[in-house]
């Protein structure tokens, strides 16, 4: 219905303006700006102060992780007596996510983990021109295109999942020996750089991974994706579930199981999630690096948060506060002992096994000696 009305522009970003009357502010009570304003430096400031407050973070962040990719097409029209200048008409978010990250590349302000100085350079020279929808109609008011134009295939919002599975599919077809001359001629591609590329489809494979798995796959879905993605970047995890570069997949199954347990909700507990964003798999990595195996399973068992346990890291193991936990996690040791390791081992199990079992009797004796008193 508007297809014939849109036209494919590439055009320099400092040419895009954000919409100060944009529908998103239509609460505020505030009088239009007129359309000669827009482009000022002071409008555009304040829009952007003000969008701020509608999810651009995330967007930022995305971007920052897997790039401004071309399916991401902004929707503009052309800013009446500015000749090449134009206001978004669809996209302010990305525009604003996308403006701030030229900014804080420039002021050095970005500090993120797997991202250097080469690939920020990178990115803010592969989107100092986008590619975009030009808005050719001559309504003045276009904002009833807003909800038809988001139906066009090409200028959705896509996950970060749908991102990726768009770069794996294209790393699939130029598959080599050399991995890492295909990520970079897929990164050319895509106007990303060769890390973003490898990270993107090593989560990919780790979320299909999940997709695959006959207890959890029917249970995943696009948004565990950030989890991955945090699971990935985090050595501590990465290497608590094992991850194997050549099969690209995670090789620890008892760990990944739990991890899968965690971020899916638990039906017998009221659909609870233990993990649901990407802060709590970093709280799970300090929990692994710290060894701090009884708040782990704490948190399996439900008798506490992942941030309760985050407060309980530093805290000495075995303290008062933390023997429930412990005792939880030494009976779930012995309730899952691997048959393997007791058909093997019998001697030493069975060793070990009466010594537990000798601590458990004097201490059921003392308790025993205390309700008599």
């Amino acid at each position: 219905m508007y297809s014939d009305e849109l036209e494919k522009r590439e055009l320099d970003l400092d040419h895009i303006f954000l919409d100060p009357n944009n529908p998103r502010f239509c609460s505020e009570r505030e009088r239009k700006t007129f359309e000669k304003k827009i482009p000022e430096e002071t409008i555009q400031t304040k829009t952007q102060k003000r969008i701020e407050n509608f999810g651009v973070k995330e967007l930022r962040e995305s971007i920052l992780r897997n790039g401004f990719l071309p399916m991401d097409r902004i929707v503009v029209r052309p800013i009446q007596g500015h000749g090449d200048k134009y206001v978004v008409v669809e996209g302010n978010r990305r525009l604003a996510a996308l403006k701030s990250i030229h900014h804080q590349i420039e002021a050095g302000e970005i500090d993120e983990d797997g991202i250097d100085d080469e690939y920020l350079e990178k990115l803010k020279d592969s989107t100092k021109k986008i590619e975009v929808l030009l808005y050719k109609g001559t309504e003045e008011d276009i904002s009833w295109v807003l909800q038809g134009i988001r139906h066009i295939s090409g200028i959705k919002e896509w996950s970060a999942a749908q991102r990726a599975n768009l770069v794996a599919k294209q790393v699939d077809i130029l598959k080599s020996d050399d991995n890492t001359a295909v990520f970079a001629r897929v990164g050319q591609q895509f106007g990303l750089g060769r890390k973003a590329v490898a990270r993107l489809y090593r989560v990919y494979k780790a979320l299909q991974q999940m997709r695959d798995d006959d207890e959890y796959g029917d249970k995943c879905q696009d948004d565990h994706f950030t989890l991955f993605d945090e699971a990935y970047r985090n050595a501590g995890v990465r290497n608590w579930l094992k991850w194997d570069e050549e099969k690209q997949i995670f090789t620890n199954t008892t760990n990944l199981k739990q991890f899968y347990s965690w971020i899916t909700p638990d039906e017998e507990n009221n659909n609870k999630r233990r993990i649901h964003n990407p802060d709590h798999v970093k709280i799970l990595a300090q929990l692994i690096e710290n060894n701090r195996t009884n708040l782990i399973g704490a948190i399996d068992r439900y008798d506490m948060t992942i941030e309760e346990a985050k407060g309980n890291i530093n805290a000495t193991q075995g303290n008062n506060n933390n023997w429930a936990a412990e005792i939880g996690t030494a009976t779930k040791i012995v309730r899952t002992l691997p048959l393997e390791v007791i058909t093997d081992h019998p001697d030493e199990c069975k060793k070990a096994l009466l010594e537990l079992r000798n601590y458990v009797n004097q201490t059921l004796s003392l308790l025993e000696g205390k309700s008599k008193t």
